[in-house]
């Protein structure tokens, strides 16, 4: 297993990816074509390398989306999400009042 990625073994794979794209193969079809034109690298190294690179990939969409687009860091993780509250923060739903309390309510504000 070859841990170390050159920049020609990069350009292969990378070139082989599209070549073989993620539609018409399955994953692991794709792996051993990809790893069969890269005389140093196994299947697990493709399959491994891949997902490092789909990963890193994700990290820059996702800083992208969270700075603007703009290269600043902003605050945590849950900025731009809807706070979820607690279930004990909230209130039942008022009852409608009986007939007797109605009445009684109507009384008061008659007053």
């Amino acid at each position: 297993m070859s841990v170390d990625w050159g920049r020609k073994e990069q350009q292969t794979l990378e070139e082989a990816l599209s070549k073989f794209p993620a539609e018409k193969h399955s994953a692991l079809d794709r792996f051993i074509r990809v790893a069969s034109l890269l005389p140093d690298k196994g299947v697990r190294d493709v399959a491994l390398r891949v997902r490092w690179m789909s990963r890193k990939e994700q990290g820059k969409r996702r800083k992208t989306e969270v700075d603007g687009g703009v290269g600043k860091k902003t605050g945590g993780r849950r900025e731009g999400r809807a706070e979820k509250q607690s279930i004990f923060a909230m209130r039942p739903p008022a009852m409608p009042a009986s007939g007797s309390q109605q009445q009684q309510q109507q009384q008061q504000q008659q007053q």
